[in-house]
This record gives C-alpha cells, structure tokens and sequence, in this order.
C-alpha cells in the first residue's frame, strides 16, 4: 500500500488486538479523544466491476457539518481477496480523501486472506446455494487460533470499534446518508434517554444491517455471539436475535429514516445473482426543500451586540449576537401570515466565537403571535447548540416560532441561522 503521509499510522495493530501487518493494514491517525459516533462501512469487489464506496464516503461528508466530522470517525473496511484491488481502492481513498484521513475522519483497514478460514462445506439453511452459504458466512465470521479472536468483516469491525467513539452504527458500501443524520441520531437518543427507554439495537433504517446502531461496549460481546452462529443465520437475523437475547424485546425505529440503499449490484458471486432494488421507504434525505423563511419579524427578550440584531439570523444578512442569557430568555419568530411548517432548524455559534452556543433550550411553535402564551407546542431540544426540526404534515398552521433558553449561561449566543422550511405542497390550506 502506498504511504499517504508521515503523520498516517500504518499501525502494527495495536488497536486490532495485536494483528500483525501480514494480516491487517490500517491507514488512520487515530484521535486522542473518544468520538460520538463511529461509522463502519465493510466493502467487498463486486464482480461486475461497480464501486460505490466512494460514493458512500461523499455522501456522509455532504450531510455532516465540521463540527459533526470531529466527532465522527468512518471505518472503511476493505475485505476482498483481491489484494491488488484493495491496494488500488485504498490508493483511491487517499487521493481523494487525504486531508479527511490527516483529520481522524477516515480509517481505511485491509484484512488478508490469510486470516480466513475455508468456507467450504458449510451448513446449508433456507435452500441456499453453496456460493451463497460461503459469502454468507465470511461477512459474518473469521477463525484465527493465534489470535483466540474469531472475526472476520463485520466482527473485526466490531472489535475495532470499542475505543474509537461511544455508539457504533453500521451501514454498507452502497448507501446514501440524509442531511444531518449526526444530529439527528443524536436527539434521537436523547428522546429515548428522556423516556427511559432501555436499548441495545436502534434502527436507523429499515433495511438489513444498515443503519443498525449499537452502545459500542455492546460490540464484543455481539461478535461473540455472531462466532457462535456463523453457519446458522445470515447477519441481519442475527442481530434481531441478538437484541432479543440483550432483553429488547421490540423494534426501536426512528423515522424518518436515516439511510438509503442505493446501489443495485451483489457482492454474491453468482451467475444469477440478481439487482438489488430494495428501497426504505420511511428515508427523507433531508434535502427536498430549501429553506423559504417566509416574511416574518424577528425580536428578542435579550439586548442585541454592536448591530448584530434578531432579524438578521433570519435574513441571513449576518447573525443576531444576544447578550445576558437568562433562564426563559426568547427569541421570536412572528410570520406575516399563519404558516404550515415542514422543518425548522436553528443554528448557534460559529467558527470564530465556538462558545457562544445555546447549552440549553427549546424550540416552540405558536398559534398566536410572539411574546404570548397561546397554544404552543415544543418542536424540539437543542442539542450541541443546533436544532433540526420536522414537522408533521398533520400539524395545523402556526403564527410564531420561539426559541426559548431554559438555563441561564455566562457566555452569549450567536444566533448563526433560523431556517424555516414552508410546508409548499399545502399551499392555500392554511
């Protein structure tokens, strides 16, 4: 494999638990700090020739801001056979993507075909054909008695995963990401920790094993139970049978989902191996709108920095700089006319004042115009300074937006961005 640059680690597999470099390539600069999520990508030659994992790559980083990419890390894991062409993939990565593995973004892992036990004479479920029992079977186990450690694909990503980030979410190499799918996961789980809701498996998606997200202290004990059914099932039966064994009992889904299938050509070898057209169809990219902010006005409860006024985070001029946060501060959106909503999302701080977020508030919907109390209805919790609502097509028109702070901070806020998107194909219904 060609060295990318000097600051790269092509590690001896100290994080692989002592893989040596004849079995296991890791291209990475490993950050200092434990990350939120990490996003495992295993990808695999298709005999068709088609390549979609770049593809893959791009999409997460056109739907992730800055500050989502510090605390993401991406796990490309190159699992073909054919070192020649994993060498040329992995070469294409770093050309293309260099600066986001200088970042800590981006590990790109090769696994020899050494580490792989043979795949042949396996149990045969379903009616399966042999070609397809054996390509079964190597996305889900891997033996290597030197190691003790029995993981092969999806269970060496496993046991990588632990020390990079906090939860682990799995997709393919195939697949399209939705705008804002970072936070998005994250309020999720904040929703679910406000209703103390126990979990081990969160949907993401409802197809196969994308989208399928897990504690990352949860992954080893997942790859052993993956080493002791291997033959039995396929992946994605067995991470439904390995939530139920963790006592979750049902499906947690959120929606919309956060992922797309997109590629139609199998990794299966086989002559007959058909296109695969699976869609989700609960998946919102979260790009079908632009933000219309219709005509509104904009005031605050709190006193405004040097001409950094309220109205301008909505006109997108410049931002609105509030001073003196208090507890039950406001700031309120007051539209011409009663608007349906689709998806509000606000934004706070910026690159040059980092702190100046709000830690913590709401966003609220009002049928009455600002500073009254008239019905409203909470759209959603800031989460790391920003919040992305959306909103039900069933929702009836609204005459304000509030966002409102519910600690008082020391620092102030900048109010970046106030985007309203306009529900358009309900036009003349309000």
């Amino acid at each position: 494999m060609a060295e990318h640059d000097s600051k790269l680690t092509h590690t001896s597999g100290a994080t692989l638990f002592h893989v040596t470099p004849r079995y296991v390539n890791v291209i990475a600069k490993h950050r200092p700090k434990e990350g939120f999520l990490t996003i495992g990508i295993p990808s695999i030659k298709r005999p068709t020739g088609d390549v979609y994992v770049l593809d893959t790559i791009q999409s997460i980083l056109n739907a992730t801001s800055q500050t989502d990419r510090d605390r993401v890390v991406a796990v490309v894991f190159l699992t073909d056979f054919d070192v020649a062409y994993n060498t040329r993939l992995s070469a294409a990565i770093v050309e293309r993507y260099g600066r986001h593995i200088d970042s800590g973004l981006i590990h790109v892992v090769q696994v020899a075909r050494d580490v792989y036990p043979p795949l042949d004479g396996l149990k045969r479920n379903f009616n399966d054909a042999k070609e397809r029992v054996s390509w079964r079977a190597k996305q889900n186990v891997n033996i290597r008695s030197v190691l003790l450690l029995q993981v092969v694909d999806f269970a060496l990503m496993f046991l990588y995963a632990p020390n990079v980030s906090r939860y682990y979410i799995q997709i393919e190499d195939d697949v399209k990401c939705a705008n804002g799918f970072v936070p998005s996961i994250e309020r999720f789980l904040t929703s679910l920790a406000v209703q103390h809701r126990n979990w081990t498996l969160v949907d993401f998606s409802t197809l196969g094993f994308i989208g399928k997200l897990l504690r990352s202290t949860d992954l080893r004990t997942f790859a052993q139970f993956l080493l002791l059914f291997y033959q039995e099932q396929p992946v994605d039966f067995l991470i439904n049978m390995f939530r139920m064994a963790m006592v979750q009992r049902d499906v947690i889904l959120c929606r919309p989902t956060l992922f797309q299938h997109v590629g139609l050509k199998s990794s299966l070898r086989v002559k007959a191996a058909k296109d695969n057209k699976l869609k989700d169809k609960y998946f919102d990219d979260g790009t079908n709108s632009q933000p219309n902010n219709p005509s509104a006005v904009v005031a605050s409860s709190m006193t405004a920095h040097k001409g950094y006024h309220p109205q301008d985070a909505y006109s997108g001029d410049k931002y609105f700089w509030a001073q003196d946060p208090r507890n039950g501060s406001t700031v309120d959106v007051t539209f011409s006319t009663p608007v349906r909503l689709h998806r509000v999302v606000v934004t706070t701080g910026n690159s040059a004042h980092p702190n100046d977020t709000l830690r913590s508030g709401v966003l609220e919907a009002c049928a009455g115009p600002r500073r009254t109390t008239a019905s409203c209805f909470q759209l959603g919790h800031f989460v790391n300074g920003s919040v992305d609502a959306n909103v039900s097509p069933s929702t009836a028109p609204v005459r304000s937006l509030r966002v409102r702070v519910t600690r008082a901070q020391d620092t102030w806020i900048i109010f970046r961005s106030i985007a309203v998107y306009e529900n358009l194909s309900a036009a003349g219904l309000s």
